[in-house]
């Protein structure tokens, strides 16, 4: 994983090599494309628990960042109570929340800046706050690259968050197209739009990143498990009898 360590202590040591660089964690709305500026990006694809231990971690660093999260995933529910506690971690921890989108759920020839306008609407009611800004889950093609706001906000692929600026991200759980630290612009302190994911390093230990998406899987079985014995007697009863 060319020399970085994917656990809570490589994240904090690589936003500390940032903040030695002289980098400045900045949001979208008030991002001017300064020398040491730093645009700080969580998107939330899987785990809200990896999330709220990221917006921990970063109220210790001293620095904001931006979380974005999907308000139609299948691995978590933001309107639920845990969903609803980690939306307000967010804002208790001095993080910024936007909207993961994903355009894939919608039909050809749909108004897609309609859809994201209205998953906004829902994820700030879910939120109590503000949205910062959009970036887009898996993004088509005809989404990158687009100039201006998206459904009324930033978004995190406009040109001049995109390609005026560095960009890196840990995708896929690594740096494939190189780490921050191997970068020109870090070097020299330039702008900079850095995107990790907390599924990848929100650990003590380092995971491939298989093995980090295998752990979830196992961590969220006995919370589905509860859920159903809650909510359908018949799984109680198969529960109880178990032992």
């Amino acid at each position: 994983m060319s020399g970085y360590s994917f656990t809570i202590e490589g994240y904090r040591a690589i936003i500390r090599a940032f903040l030695d660089r002289g980098y400045q964690p900045v949001g979208f709305r008030d991002f001017v494309p300064d020398t040491g500026r730093l645009i700080l990006r969580h998107d939330i694809d899987i785990s809200l628990d990896h999330a709220v231990r990221q917006a921990e971690v970063n109220a210790g660093l001293g620095v904001a960042a931006t979380f974005f999260f999907l308000t139609s995933a299948e691995q978590y529910n933001l309107a639920s109570a845990p969903g609803r506690r980690a939306l307000a971690a967010m804002t208790a921890n001095g993080q910024r929340i936007g909207l993961h989108f994903d355009a894939a759920l919608y039909e050809p020839g749909e108004d897609l800046q309609a859809r994201a306008a209205e998953e906004c609407d829902l994820l700030a009611t879910l939120a109590g706050a503000e949205l910062e800004a959009v970036s887009f889950h898996r993004p088509v093609k005809a989404l990158q690259g687009l100039e201006g706001s998206f459904a009324g906000f930033p978004h995190a692929y406009e040109p001049r968050f995109f390609d005026a600026i560095e960009y890196c991200s840990d995708s896929r759980g690594g740096f494939h197209h190189g780490g921050p630290f191997e970068r020109e612009a870090f070097a020299n302190a330039a702008p900079f739009q850095f995107l990790t994911h907390p599924i990848w390093w929100m650990r003590d230990s380092e995971l491939t990143p298989i093995e980090a998406l295998l752990d979830f899987v196992a961590a969220r079985e006995p919370h589905l498990q509860r859920n159903l014995a809650d909510n359908c007697a018949p799984f109680a009863d198969h529960l109880a009898a178990k032992g």
